[in-house]
């Protein structure tokens, strides 16, 4: 995307809504306060740590019918490697904090990693692969994980399409999450 360096991203306020069509309604999945990424790919010369921080407010899926909002922070540090001029990977390790009276203290702490492969396939096209797992060791004894891929297609400077699918378990059972999303840049 013209202005960003490959595997830079910079979110605010990015609200995602859920629509049930058995009740003809929408649902306020999760907005994120703050999203940041920094995957500068390291060289032979250039050594560089990649690093990311998240704020959010995030429904979570205890169960089917139970998926409480909670407030979701997250932090990593890694590194990040070309893999051809067009792709690189990232590897971090993280860790997080969920923040709702759904746990005995009011937070669960997690420790984990991710994993993510991109892809620039053309000037307008994009695609990643991605895995992560946090272990949550206070608060909570799950263990989260996603499997995913995720296509982004730049309509123009300002506008973009997104598809993205992942096999999740979050503080539940395991789904599969798909998501279509119009991002709009300004």
């Amino acid at each position: 995307m013209p202005g960003f360096a490959n595997g830079a991203q910079l979110e605010f306020f990015k609200p995602s809504l859920r629509y049930f069509p058995d009740k003809n309604r929408f649902q306020l999945e999760s907005i994120d306060l703050v999203n940041i990424i920094s995957m500068p790919p390291r060289t032979e010369f250039i050594r560089p740590f990649s690093w990311e921080i998240s704020a959010a407010v995030r429904r979570h899926r205890i169960d089917a019918n139970h998926r409480p909002l909670m407030g979701d922070f997250k932090a990593g540090v890694g590194v990040s490697y070309p893999l051809t001029r067009t792709s690189q990977i990232g590897m971090f390790i993280n860790t997080g904090i969920l923040v709702s009276d759904e746990f005995k203290q009011w937070t669960a702490l997690s420790g984990g990693g991710r994993v993510e492969a991109l892809w620039q396939v053309t000037d307008t096209w994009q695609i990643g692969l991605n895995a992560k797992v946090l272990r949550y060791f206070f608060g909570s004894s799950q263990t989260a994980y996603s499997f995913g891929l995720k296509q982004q297609l730049s309509l123009s400077r300002n506008h973009a399409l997104v598809a993205e699918i992942a096999e999740t378990q979050d503080l539940g059972e395991t789904f599969l999450n798909t998501q279509i999303g119009w991002y709009c840049y300004f």
